[in-house]
């Protein structure tokens, strides 16, 4: 029997939890992000109330983005994730509501960075989260990537 089939015929026997905190790391990102999309819009040679309109655009964007993945303060903010025995995942809002979701593929995973996309039923868009060293467990953050990788590893060997 190969290492390959041993991995791809056993279950992960204990489900992941996965407890989402605010991330100093994320809210810096976003923030200087944002400051320099509006320094670079000041080169723009429109007229002053364009600029202000798409200004204050950037601005609402900012404080959009730092509350909902950065300070997890928005309703809509995904604040834990549960990847259970059997694949599935499980994802819970600040606002208390739990839903049953995919992995997309098109997730990114990293050491610095995980950023996990996650299609849920009868909502037209998929909802993203971004993990950090700082805003996840560092135990539970390398169990993730290390189960992320094995499950994909298992998939695409098939």
């Amino acid at each position: 029997m190969t290492m390959e089939s041993i991995v791809s015929s056993k279950k992960f026997a204990a489900p992941l939890h996965i407890d989402i905190s605010t991330s100093r790391i994320l809210f810096v990102l976003l923030l200087v992000l944002h400051i320099s999309a509006i320094l670079i819009l000041s080169v723009f040679p429109f007229p002053s109330y364009i600029l202000f309109s798409i200004g204050f655009f950037i601005f609402v964007s900012a404080l959009y983005q730092i509350g909902l993945h950065a300070l997890n303060m928005a309703p809509k903010s995904i604040v834990a994730l549960v990847w259970d025995a059997d694949d599935d995942w499980f994802v819970t809002l600040k606002n208390g509501q739990q839903f049953q979701a995919t992995l997309c593929g098109d997730s990114f995973i990293n050491p610095f960075c995980t950023v996990l996309r996650f299609k849920i039923d009868n909502q037209l868009f998929s909802k993203s989260v971004l993990l950090f060293s700082d805003n996840v467990n560092v135990a539970v953050f390398r169990r993730l990537r290390v189960r992320i990788k094995v499950t994909n590893f298992n998939e695409e060997s098939h």
